[in-house]
């Protein structure tokens, strides 16, 4: 009411019912327990957040790792790739050596020379 106390109306009666004080600290009771639920309620949502934060960022980091993992593999292919066209090319090279009768430095001449 406009005195701030708790009333209730009888909609039967047509009137305002008087409230105990027993009944009025029973509402008074439900009401900070309610206001303690609620801060409760609102302290499990901001953990619940924290937590879907921490875990979209560790989503975030997985995907980098894998971003550079997947470099990484791309790397060592290339260098793969051109390790043996070096050694395709070192072959050709012994080959065409031999053929002018030049002996690779590892090699020992073919006619004994």
């Amino acid at each position: 009411d406009a005195q701030g106390l708790l009333r209730l109306f009888s909609p039967r009666e047509n009137d305002w019912c008087p409230l105990s004080r027993e009944v009025r600290q029973l509402w008074w009771q439900a009401q900070r327990q309610l206001i303690k639920e609620r801060a409760r309620a609102d302290r499990e949502r901001t953990r619940a957040d924290q937590a879907e934060t921490r875990a979209d960022q560790a989503e975030t980091r997985a995907d980098q790792a894998e971003t550079r993992a997947d470099r990484e593999r791309t790397r060592a292919d290339q260098a793969e790739t051109r390790a043996q066209a070096t050694t395709e090319e070192i072959a050709r090279l012994r080959r065409f050596l031999r053929a002018q009768g030049i002996a690779w430095p590892d090699e020992p001449p073919e006619n004994g020379a």
